[in-house]
């Protein structure tokens, strides 16, 4: 959804002349650019390979006004590499577009009806989630009715996507998008305790030479946290079923489950040990199903390491991941640190292909895919500003070699600086 720029100032105009008569009213920004170093990024380098360094920006107005009936959101936002356009421009499409426009109607004091583009985001986000570390991040376009009391939240959520207006079919051609896609959350308060449960039914086009249809595939699970004590823990497990996204309609037959405890020492420092497994399909012996399991929606940046080795635009369909980690926390009166080291492991067996060249027989490698250390950082500079750094690096094994290229012996390292700034413009309580 692209918009001029006069456009975006009538926007913005047009709610700050309204703001003196609404007392719901918001306008807020974001600035955050941010700077990266990328040296073995998402893969292994080779010899040959150069760093890259670069910085990219997301900017957004955000417009919110909200009633006793009525809610909407507005969220305008450019995102754009420095230097990607030349200084002097006439005009470029593309790089401006409503990120968040919805409306929410109360239906009664328990029911709501939101209908527009919006982010979804539930429980940790394994699932459905922001995908707030990029900075497009993720929006659908679908209804969303929710239901909400005292103790209990339940959503239902469904969409149809379409190129544009169509006359004679309903052939969906974006990319990397679902065709229909609906789901249903519960969520339950349990004094120390929150369980939610998820379906999720996921359809995707199909398209060949002779017909034209959805696939659909289901994932189904479940959230748990618990606090006891100085202790808290985390459990979430996900069973995935249905068809295959592809014209060779396989049965898939995936999961995905994990355990996290983390203990609080102080109210500085705090510790999280955990473990991960997401079932992936075998290179060497042959796979009746589908069984990698995809996180579909999910922010995955979140989990399995911040150098996105595995399932960021990446790793699905392949051997699946084992992933042991653990992670520190420590609070200074004005920075926040953390340290987090994965033990990467692959959950179905890695070709090994210098056996293969070697001798020509089909044997597994070894499941070990390396070490990642993720050191972290993070200061607030004021009520409306902060920054946060990071540096990680991966000690990879010849089995990520296998599965990713690139050379492990070199000294693969990512780091970032980003300062984000969120001024509040105008609220119904400052303008009198």
């Amino acid at each position: 959804m692209q918009i001029k720029t006069k456009k975006l100032l009538s926007l913005l105009f047009l709610g700050i002349s309204f703001i003196s008569y609404a007392q719901d009213i918001s306008i807020t920004g974001e600035i955050r650019p941010r700077t990266e170093m990328r040296r073995g990024y998402r893969s292994l380098i080779n010899t040959t390979d150069d760093f890259a360094l670069f910085t990219d920006q997301r900017s957004r107005i955000n417009f919110k006004y909200a009633s006793e009936n009525i809610t909407t959101y507005f969220v305008v936002q450019d995102v754009r590499t420095w230097g990607s356009q030349p200084q002097l421009i006439y005009n470029n499409e593309g790089t401006t577009t409503f990120h968040e426009a919805w409306a929410e109607a109360m239906l009664n004091k328990n029911f709501s009806l939101r209908l527009g583009r919006m982010e979804l985001a539930y429980d940790d986000h394994r699932i459905l989630g922001s995908v707030g570390w990029t900075q497009q991040a993720r929006s659908h376009d679908l209804a969303l009715l929710k239901y909400q009391d005292s103790t209990s939240q339940v959503h239902f959520g469904a969409a149809f996507n379409q190129d544009g207006p169509q006359s004679i079919t309903t052939l969906y051609t974006v990319p990397k998008s679902y065709k229909a896609m609906q789901f249903l959350w519960y969520n339950k308060d349990l004094g120390t305790a929150k369980l939610s449960l998820l379906v999720l039914n996921n359809g995707r086009q199909v398209s060949s030479s002779s017909e034209n249809y959805i696939n659909y595939s289901q994932t189904l699970g479940g959230h748990l946290t618990k606090k006891m004590g100085d202790n808290d823990l985390t459990l979430f497990g996900y069973y995935q079923l249905g068809t295959d996204g592809d014209t060779n309609n396989t049965s898939i037959n995936a999961f995905d489950f994990n355990i996290d405890i983390r203990h609080k020492f102080s109210d500085k420092l705090s510790a999280s040990l955990g473990y991960e497994f997401l079932s992936g399909n075998s290179q060497v012996s042959n796979n009746s199903d589908n069984s990698a399991f995809n996180p579909l929606y999910g922010t995955n940046h979140k989990f399995n390491g911040f150098m996105d080795y595995f399932y960021v635009g990446n790793h699905s369909g392949s051997v699946g991941l084992q992933d042991v980690y653990a992670k520190l926390n420590y609070k200074l009166p004005k920075i926040n640190l953390g340290l987090d080291a994965h033990f990467f492991m692959s959950a179905a067996d890695i070709l090994d292909q210098a056996q293969l060249l070697s001798s020509g027989n089909t044997t597994a490698a070894s499941s070990f895919l390396g070490t990642e250390l993720d050191l972290s950082v993070g200061t607030q500079l004021n009520k409306q500003a902060k920054v946060r750094a990071g540096f990680s690096t991966i000690l990879g094994t010849e089995s990520l070699e296998y599965l990713k290229g690139g050379d492990s012996s070199l000294f693969n390292s990512w780091g970032y600086v980003m300062v984000i700034f969120k001024p509040a413009f105008f609220s119904s309580t400052t303008a009198k």
